[in-house]
Formats: C-alpha cells, structure tokens, sequence
C-alpha cells in the first residue's frame, strides 16, 4: 500500500512539473512589439509615488530583454489606485522607457515596474499584463541605485507628528540639484506646520486647491548638498 502511495505521488508530483514547464513563455518582442535596440532611453524612480526620476544606463537595458509569462495581473490595482499611498502595499520601482519607431509606444512610452518585494518585473503589453519569469537580478537593481546616487544628494524628511500625507521619501533618497519636489499636509486647526530646511526656518505652508478642498502645500527645489526637510507643529494650544 505504501509502495502505491509513493508511486502515485511521484505521479502527481511529475503531473505538476509539466504544467509548470508548459506555461508559455514570450520574448520581449512578442511581449511587447519591440525589440531592446528600440529603447533609446530609461528613467528610473523608487516608488510608483513618487515623480522624481533618474536616467539609467544603457549597459541595464539587457536586463528587460528576458523571458515573460502572461499573468492576472492588475498594475493600476496593485500599484496606482492607493491615496494617500499605504506603505503596506506592495511598491515597486518605476522604469519609463522611451520606445523609437513603434506606433504603439510612440506617444505613451512604456512603463516597467519591479516589485519591491518579489522583484518580478511587471508590464502591461500587447495582448496583457506580463511577468517575468524569473526574478530581476540584483546586479539590475544595484546597477539603477547607483545610477539614481551618482551626482545625487542625499534629502531627508522629518516629519515626526506624520502630518505630510506625499512624502516620497520614507526615510531618505538622493536627488540631483534643481530637482523640485512638493508636498502637502492636511490644514491643521489653530497651528502652522513651518518646514526646515537644515535646521534653519525656510516657509510655512501655503494654502492650495486640490480636487475641491484646500490643503496646505510645501514647494523645495535641490541644492548641491545633503538636505534635511523637517516639519514642525507651532501655535495651536
């Protein structure tokens, strides 16, 4: 009895490797309709929220030219529809790809996203949403973390009463000088929310419309040296 129970195991076990090696696989030119010649550049960020962006060089664009599988996938989902942003979801790094002589990107470019926590690489192509089959390499990622540091400075945002609902920068990043970066709060009753800039006074917010309700916003633009943003709660009782 033992004897048939290992066999019919060994059966099943067999069963599910084959489905697994069946799944179709595609090129990037099946996948997406161009081939790694056709991208003429790539701008890199961190996060889905955030707008700052770094170019990355063309010795990574290799790296995209893998094997893809087709997936049940939403990106807008699972990446673009959470606001204020949750750090419990599932983030990811951001690729823009310019694509030449392709009318299908020729307005639009292409959007990679590499997942913060599988680092599969995710794209919404010709005929869906594709996956990597394997893992992004970590050379990959350290390539576009270096890319991002190289004639960057370090900013870090102190806001220690929480009160910035956008900040991109959860603990610290780097930036190129003249980089300009916004941020808001929500309006506090009775109290300003003053914003440092290295320990020295720099503004206090300023009261804004957005999508039909004012909120208090914060405007920086990168110098050439490390910065620290802090947000400090005055006034009030």
């Amino acid at each position: 009895m033992k004897k048939i129970a290992n066999m019919f195991l060994t059966f099943f076990a067999m069963l599910t490797m084959a489905s697994c090696t069946n799944t179709p696989t595609y090129s990037l030119k099946e996948a997406g309709g161009f081939e790694i010649s056709n991208i003429t550049s790539i701008s890199a960020s961190s996060s889905v929220y955030q707008n700052l962006c770094w170019p990355i060089k063309e010795e990574a664009y290799s790296y995209l030219d893998c094997k893809y599988i087709k997936v049940d996938f939403d990106i807008q989902k699972e990446y673009l529809s959470s606001w204020p942003p949750s750090e419990l979801q599932d983030d990811a790094y951001v690729l823009h790809a310019e694509i030449s002589d392709s009318d299908t990107y020729a307005n639009t470019g292409l959007v990679f996203f590499i997942s913060h926590n599988s680092n599969y690489l995710y794209f919404d192509g010709l005929e869906g949403t594709y996956r990597s089959q394997e893992k992004m390499s970590s050379k990959f990622i350290d390539m576009i973390q270096k890319d991002k540091k190289k004639d960057s400075f370090k900013i870090t945002v102190i806001d220690e009463d929480n009160q910035i609902y956008d900040n991109p920068f959860p603990t610290e990043d780097y930036l190129t000088p003249g980089t300009q970066i916004t941020l808001h709060s929500h309006p506090i009753m009775d109290a300003d929310l003053v914003m440092y800039v290295n320990d020295e006074f720099y503004s206090k917010q300023e009261y804004v419309e957005m999508d039909g309700h004012y909120v208090w916003e914060y405007r920086f633009t990168m110098i050439e040296k490390d910065v620290t943003l802090r947000f400090i709660i005055e006034g009030g009782w």
